[in-house]
């Protein structure tokens, strides 16, 4: 069995704990990064699923292992669907233009995703004056007809509000 080969990754590797002020702003960027213990200390308690750890010094295959691991938990993240300042719904290199209200819309829905958006925070959001009931389960469903080609949907929760979410496998 050979060495393993290094991969091509976006993970940090910060020394620990000497650089604890580095590894926050890493932590409060959501980067994914690869704490490296110095032999004498205990390990860190990690802050999240794009952390870990290995005390030095290391083996090269467990190292590239801790990698890999984080760049493959790190990969989904780094094509997340963006609204941008053209009002252009982007994911996975593909794009569908969207009306402005709808922009307005997908932009609260997408800073919440896979969370319950309320209702009133959509209102707010789209300034829909009285109708705001029948306006957002407007908006919201010709949105989900949109965005539906690139693999998302909108999910009502009765008389609460909705959630953005990646469609199911098969629809």
């Amino acid at each position: 069995m050979g060495v393993a080969t290094p991969v091509q990754t976006d993970v940090v590797l910060v020394h620990w704990p000497e650089d604890e002020g580095r590894r926050q702003a890493l932590v409060a960027q959501g980067a994914p990064c690869l704490l490296l213990v110095a032999p004498d200390c205990d390990p860190p308690v990690l802050e999240g699923n794009l952390e870990d750890w290995i005390r030095v010094p290391a083996d090269e295959r467990d190292l590239y292992a801790r990698i890999r691991r984080l760049h493959d938990l790190a990969a989904p993240l780094a094509d997340a669907p963006t609204v941008d300042e053209e009002d252009l719904f982007h994911h996975g290199g593909r794009w569908i233009g969207l009306p402005a209200s709808e922009a307005a819309l997908a932009r609260v829905l997408l800073a919440n995703f896979g969370k319950l958006v309320g209702r009133q925070q959509l209102e707010a959001k789209l300034l829909t004056g009285g109708e705001g009931s029948r306006v957002i389960d407007s908006q919201v469903h010709r949105l989900r007809h949109r965005i539906a080609p690139l693999g998302f949907t909108v999910t009502a929760v009765r008389g609460r509000g909705y959630v953005l979410e990646t469609s199911p496998q098969g629809e």
